[in-house]
């Protein structure tokens, strides 16, 4: 809750800055809330955005005003006709070698380019480099939060997966390959990943797509893992952001792409050796997986050796259950933690038996509100099962009051199994 109070803080200033109002409203009217999260989503969007819309903007500026100033297409023929007959007129062309022609060939080609034939050569020479960055970052980033940190991933997540994964192979291929139709195979994917990773913060930060969200069973797509930066920064937002980088980088690609057009004449570009195309892109596969490679380590190694404090857990007086208590719990239980530990709360190969815990049996409402709010790590010595357990269940948002409704519904199925066997 404390995370969701800073996030509140920190947009209410936003919002505040916006209007010039002197205060801001904290009545927790449903209204402002939403207000206050739609405010964030903008600023956020347009941060995301500002930098690839600044670029493209400036890189059709200049090429626009170097246009203007650039020779026609008639004027560039005879020049090259006539610089070619120059070169022609000096050699006997009886006697003219295999060596001669190529140097002849290689003073033509080094006539200077115009500087929008620059500005284009340099877009379809280093985006490609930028969206493969973005896309290997956000495929080992992902594999980083559930099998080293544990994180359980939602069904939306699954989908922004299915659209991020393929992307960091086809754009590696679509390089070595210097494939001039790569941006038409990465938009297909990037678009509709930015799609659904605004979908899923929109979820998030607000109630706007709660009645269309998919995740009915299991991980909720609400949960909300990482929440930094007062709440702005979470795992949907980063995948936003990389889709969009993706994105831009692909409509700057296509922006210095070769004409496809036959009867328009192609820039005079020299292109890069093969070896000069593959190392960059190995070279970045590489050192993305080998940084990843080294955090998981890192955080393997100080998680076996730390234990968790149960201190750090503050402790507050806990809110008393009411007869609805049950019901409420079952309805979080079902969305929260049935997909690990089964829909009757008896395990599965992911979560151990809750009917029969002796923690759930016997512990009391201050132990279980803890160890829920502490979670349990895949190194810690009593993990049997080797499947992390989140901090407060994934429900970086739930209530000490939502917690313990949960541990009635729990007491209640212990106690039905107990009297059916």
């Amino acid at each position: 809750m404390q995370n969701q109070r800073t996030m509140y803080t920190s947009t209410t200033l936003i919002v505040r800055a916006a209007n010039g109002a002197a205060s801001a409203s904290s009545d927790g009217n449903p209204l402002s809330e939403i207000a206050v999260a739609l405010v964030v989503i903008l600023v956020t969007l347009l941060i995301v955005a500002v930098g690839g819309g600044i670029l493209t903007a400036l890189v059709v500026a200049i090429s626009r005003f170097l246009n203007r100033n650039r020779p026609s297409a008639a004027v560039m023929a005879a020049f090259n006709a006539a610089e070619a007959a120059r070169l022609a007129g000096t050699r006997d062309r009886k006697h003219m070698t295999e060596d001669s022609k190529q140097t002849e060939a290689d003073e033509l080609d080094d006539i200077p380019a115009s500087g929008t034939d620059k500005v284009y050569a340099a877009l379809g020479r280093y985006s490609g480099y930028v969206a493969l960055l973005a896309a290997w970052i956000a495929t080992c980033g992902s594999l980083y939060f559930s099998e080293v940190l544990g994180w359980t991933p939602c069904l939306l997540c699954w989908y922004q997966r299915i659209l991020m994964y393929p992307l960091s192979l086809l754009l590696a291929v679509g390089l070595l390959r210097r494939d001039k139709g790569l941006h038409k195979y990465a938009l297909v994917l990037s678009i509709p990943g930015a799609c659904v990773s605004l979908f899923h913060y929109l979820d998030q930060k607000t109630d706007l797509v709660s009645a269309f969200v998919p995740c009915k069973v299991g991980i909720p797509c609400s949960a909300d893992y990482l929440n930094a930066f007062g709440g702005v920064v979470t795992i949907p937002f980063l995948a936003l952001i990389a889709f969009l980088i993706i994105t831009f980088s692909m409509v700057a690609s296509r922006l210095g792409a070769e004409p496809e057009d036959e009867t328009e004449e192609p820039r005079q570009v020299k292109q890069p050796t093969r070896i000069a195309t593959a190392l960059p892109v190995f070279a970045i596969i590489l050192a993305v997986v080998l940084a990843f490679a080294i955090a998981a380590i890192n955080y393997r190694n100080a998680a076996a050796g730390s234990v968790p404090d149960p201190t750090a857990i503050s402790e507050v007086p806990l809110p008393t259950p009411d007869s609805n208590a049950a019901a409420r719990g079952k309805v979080l239980f079902e969305s929260a933690c049935a997909a690990c530990h089964g829909i009757d709360g008896k395990g599965t190969p992911a979560g151990l038996n809750l009917t029969t815990s002796q923690l759930v049996r016997s512990g009391s409402d201050a132990e279980l509100v803890k160890f829920v709010r502490m979670g349990r790590s895949a190194q810690d010595p009593h993990n049997i099962t080797g499947m992390t357990m989140p901090a407060n269940g994934g429900r970086s948002d739930a209530s000490d009051q939502e917690i313990v409704s949960v541990i009635v519904y729990l007491r209640q199925l212990a106690k039905n199994a107990n009297a059916g066997s």
